[in-house]
């Protein structure tokens, strides 16, 4: 009776352990990874090749007029430094981006190209020393609500948003990893930027598996609103909305987020090795025998058919003896 009730309270909560060590957490992450974060720099093979800033801007597809080409709604300058002498002042490229598949939104992606570094012409500022980067470049993002309907820009599920990153040109980056800024309908603000590191696994079943693997490297950005843009270069239009996006002076380190492996299968598996273990240890200690014995698994060994007619075979010959 006591052997029956251990064994079926043990198998009970192995059961449970097993099947929240292996799928339940492994499942909760599929959405959403463990991370971990750290301050410091990446250098070498870990860093992101910076050649572009990335400006995602999302809005409601049913608020778009027909006929009106999505393209006419956004406008992204870049807007350079006039205290050191560039080589150049490359201008954002503005596309409708088809990749990512936000409900019942229209997506549009600017790219606006960085300068290489002062090798290219640039001053010794732009070697990435230096907590502000004149090669890159400050941006006004204006968003017009006056081609979409009415209801446009008044409450925040109708009102555009907008996101910053680099080394990605995959807006679910951008969007699906930090909030971004809200464009409300004759809002015109000023907001800095500064860029953090994000570090994503690349393969979903390496992931679940919890075998080593690469990682995707981009850059995210942390947008601060400071309030009201009063400087009056800026247009102010009746029903639109802007963002003067403006370089940080930044001497903090740099925040860098990755996936972890918290719980995966091995590592599962791991727990409930350690569990079975530690549960046969007490079992040899205390009743002299383990839990293969207790359990009665001996039987299904795979190998037990051979011992038994090895031991019937010497039993055969002691008789003839």
């Amino acid at each position: 009776m006591c052997r029956g009730l251990t064994i079926v309270t043990f198998v009970v909560f192995f059961v449970f352990y097993l099947e929240q060590a292996l799928f339940v957490e492994t499942y909760r992450e599929g959405a959403a990874h463990a991370t971990q974060t750290n301050y410091g720099a990446l250098v070498g093979e870990s860093a992101p090749n910076i050649t572009s800033l990335f400006v995602a801007i999302a809005f409601q597809a049913n608020l778009l007029l027909p006929g009106v080409d999505p393209l006419s709604v956004v406008n992204v300058t870049a807007v350079w430094t006039q205290e050191y002498p560039l080589p150049e002042h490359p201008f954002c490229e503005l596309k409708r981006d088809t990749t990512f598949d936000l409900r019942d939104r229209i997506t549009l992606t600017a790219i606006c190209p960085v300068i290489d570094d002062y090798v290219h012409g640039g001053p010794i500022q732009c070697d990435g020393s230096s907590p502000y980067d004149p090669c890159w470049p400050d941006m006004i993002i204006t968003f017009d609500y006056s081609v979409l309907g009415t209801s446009a820009g008044t409450k925040g599920p109708s009102s555009a948003t907008v996101g910053l990153g680099f080394g990605t040109e995959m807006p679910v980056d951008i969007m699906g990893t930090y909030p971004p800024v809200t464009l409300l309908n004759n809002l015109h603000l000023t907001a800095s930027y500064t860029m953090n590191i994000r570090r994503t696994f690349n393969n979903n079943v390496q992931s679940f598996l919890g075998i080593f693997q690469a990682y995707r490297t981009f850059g995210v950005a942390d947008i601060v609103i400071y309030g009201d843009n009063l400087d009056p270069s800026t247009p102010h239009k009746s029903n639109t909305s802007s963002l003067l996006l403006f370089q940080l002076y930044d001497t903090s380190a740099v925040r860098i987020v990755q996936d972890i492996s918290a719980n995966s299968f091995l590592r599962g598996l791991s727990n409930v090795g350690g569990l079975y273990t530690t549960a046969n240890a007490t079992f040899l200690f205390v009743f002299g025998f383990g839990l293969v014995k207790l359990l009665s698994l001996d039987r299904f060994s795979l190998f037990r058919g051979m011992k038994r007619h090895d031991k019937s075979t010497e039993q055969g010959a002691e008789k003839q003896e």
